[in-house]
């Protein structure tokens, strides 16, 4: 359960040019995990979209980016699916190292194993 205290420090807004414009805050905190910043030009939030199927979510704590995840819905990955989507990227980074450009979804054969990967690792300043 996420207590007032917790929510309130996840809540707390990350300067803009950390995170993609298209990403917003829609009050998404989870205990022990921090904000989910959504994409809002997912195709699942237009009106009449299509059931949700993939996104990528910007997690935050304190103001601060703290995790990367692709979200997947299991409905998804039944259909064997071998793709990789782009990471839409800030304008800036707050700590260096090397992020990704992409996340993939890879499906072997048979019923063998998925997998879901971030990709296209770019060596970013912080600034």
């Amino acid at each position: 359960m996420l207590d007032c205290a917790d929510f309130e420090k996840a809540q707390k807004p990350v300067p803009g040019q950390y995170v993609h414009a298209d990403h917003i805050d829609v009050g998404a905190a989870v205990p022990a995990m921090g904000n989910h910043l959504i994409d809002v030009k997912s195709p699942e939030l237009a009106p009449g979209g299509p059931a949700f199927s993939r996104t990528f979510v910007i997690g935050s704590n304190d103001a601060h980016v703290i995790f990367y995840e692709p979200m997947i819905a299991s409905a998804y990955l039944a259909t064997n699916p071998n793709k990789c989507s782009p990471i839409k990227q800030p304008k800036s980074w707050e700590v260096a190292g090397y992020y990704p450009t992409q996340y993939c979804i890879r499906f072997s054969d048979g019923n063998g194993p998925r997998t879901v990967s971030l990709e296209g690792f770019v060596k970013r300043a912080a600034n």
